[in-house]
């Protein structure tokens, strides 16, 4: 299990080649740790596919973007929690 958005929609994309898929239909989505439910969807008119368009929301700049993003509010609340344990820290006297 991975919570990485990119990582795991990489590992969906992966999956489609296996199973001879055209396209990952994303059904769900989870935060923050990252996961998804998607149908795998082959097309029987080749010619169909030509008029599937990807969704600009998984272009992989948007993905990277959210990462960074998810990256820096966790850091922020992990320095935050780290600042509340150091601050309560007490040095025991002799």
């Amino acid at each position: 299990m991975h919570c990485d958005e990119g990582r795991v929609l990489q590992e969906m994309k992966e999956e489609a080649c296996a199973l001879g898929t055209d396209t990952v239909n994303i059904t769900d989505e989870q935060f923050p740790c990252y996961s998804a439910k998607a149908d795998f969807i082959r097309l029987k008119n080749r010619e169909e596919l030509a008029l599937v368009k990807p969704d600009p929301h998984y272009d992989p700049s948007k993905i990277q973007e959210r990462q960074e993003r998810w990256s820096k509010t966790q850091s922020a609340i992990m320095g935050d929690a780290m600042g509340g344990v150091i601050g309560v820290m007490t040095v025991p006297h002799k």
